[in-house]
């Protein structure tokens, strides 16, 4: 256990349910690219939230736009969606015209502090986390099975992980796979 309040699974813990299941700190705020405050400790809504840790270098991470446009414009209404950007070595100015560029349709964060990524300690981005209405991490790890490594996409998805850690969680149901391995590149320290 971290002490963040996340709780990291030991290899071979891919799937289980616990793994992930530790309550997750979130008593801060971040804004948009577009300037838009969110109150991240406030979530009076009750609803399922999802973060994506994204880059503007990263090749499989600027592949997944238009899937995760997709995924973020879920007609649930109680669930959330930002994508993140936490890199040290990028400005607000150049992710704003990054994602602008990409046609991002979702809000995403400047985490240029780190704050969040100190919270869900992200490994590689893209990566995905479902932290569910109780403040519980139900999911962590790759957006699907599209790639099988960096520089090896599948011909067709077989597993939408996140679109079903996602559903589960809207619906108050326990999260089928609670943890995989996400592919892309390392995530910026």
């Amino acid at each position: 256990m971290l002490a963040s309040g996340v709780c990291r699974a030991l290899p071979g813990d891919e799937t289980r349910s616990d793994a992930t299941r530790a309550t997750v700190s979130l008593s801060f705020d971040l804004t948009d690219l577009n300037g838009k405050v969110h109150a991240l400790g406030q979530n009076d809504r009750q609803a399922v939230r999802v973060f994506v840790f994204l880059s503007t270098s990263c090749p499989i991470s600027n592949s997944y736009t238009e899937e995760l446009n997709r995924i973020a414009h879920s007609p649930d209404p109680n669930v959330t969606f930002y994508g993140v950007v936490s890199d040290p070595f990028v400005t607000r100015q150049e992710a704003v015209e990054h994602f602008r560029e990409f046609r991002t349709k979702f809000p995403v964060l400047f985490d240029g502090s780190g704050l969040l990524s100190e919270v869900l300690q992200p490994t590689h981005v893209p990566e995905a986390f479902v932290v569910d209405q109780e403040q519980r991490m139900v999911y962590r790890g790759a957006i699907d099975n599209a790639y099988v490594s960096i520089g090896r996409r599948r011909a067709s998805v077989e597993e939408n992980y996140l679109r079903e850690a996602i559903k589960a969680a809207a619906k108050g149901n326990e999260v089928p796979v609670s943890r995989t391995e996400p592919v892309g590149c390392h995530f910026p320290q």
